[in-house]
């Protein structure tokens, strides 16, 4: 039997990457102490493998997709860097247990024999190998489905590493407001630091249920890509709970919010 032993919610900005950010890393050095720290914490916890879920891979408005490559490569081509790669192994099994448990569920799943990484798992998997983790890694693509169907989806999933033998680490792939300040890239919206002090805030309260009710227009208004992949992060954990949660840093000084939070079993 597999059991959950780590939750992390970790931003994707590409500055992290040295080679991309250069001296900017300086201006998050709160986000990326905050990340090398985690990612400490989950390599120590002892995964088998790291399920990631991102708003940047095959999204898809009814269905979730699990991404079930065994070699699973991703370059930062996109950011004109396409030198600069990471590479892992995938979990096919694990996938096909999830995609099964969907289905015994009546949840729209599937698996996609995909092998690319996005840099929604790029990000995060940088600072999980810097910490030594080598094991597997599942990326998952957010759907567009309201955010108490992608809370089931987290359960399910959770339900899948629980009858596996898989001990798993959960990741949400998530950046805040993209709408922070007057160079932000989606504008500027006064409501994009409301949405984040609220959503930090519900965090740290370990108030899943306030994050799934959210506020939509505000969360249309902020420009974001945190919501989804946190609730699904969020029901895997209340699947396999209690966890404690632990806000580790927040900040925007580029115009969107990086958020940093670990949970802990609670035992």
């Amino acid at each position: 039997m597999g059991k959950i032993v780590y939750g992390l919610i970790s931003p994707h900005p590409p500055l992290l990457i040295p080679e991309i950010g250069g001296r900017q890393i300086n201006t998050v050095r709160a986000t990326k102490k905050a990340l090398e720290q985690a990612a400490a914490g989950l390599a120590a916890s002892g995964p088998d493998t790291v399920v990631v879920f991102t708003p940047h891979s095959s999204v898809s408005r009814n269905t979730v997709r699990v991404l079930a490559g065994e070699e699973l490569e991703g370059d930062f081509g996109m950011f004109y860097l396409p030198e600069v790669r990471y590479a892992c192994r995938g979990d096919r099994g694990l996938a096909e247990v999830i995609v099964a448990e969907c289905k015994k569920a009546g949840f729209p799943a599937a698996q996609v024999r995909e092998a690319s990484l996005d840099h929604g798992v790029m990000v995060p998997l940088h600072f999980l190998q810097g910490a030594g983790y080598g094991g597997r890694v599942l990326p998952v693509a957010v759907a567009l489905l309201s955010l108490d169907r992608l809370f089931e989806f987290g359960r399910l999933a959770a339900r899948a590493a629980a009858v596996s033998d898989r001990n798993v680490a959960f990741v949400a792939s998530a950046d805040m407001s993209h709408r922070l300040t007057m160079g932000a890239p989606a504008g500027y919206s006064p409501r994009g630091a409301a949405f984040d002090r609220q959503l930090v805030e519900l965090v740290k309260k370990n108030d899943a249920a306030g994050i799934v009710d959210f506020d939509q227009e505000l969360a249309e208004e902020a420009g974001q890509d945190a919501l989804w992949s946190i609730v699904m992060l969020l029901g895997a954990l209340a699947e396999a709970g209690p966890f404690t949660p632990d806000v580790l840093s927040y900040e925007g000084p580029f115009g969107v919010g990086y958020m940093v939070a670990e949970y802990r079993p609670a035992a």
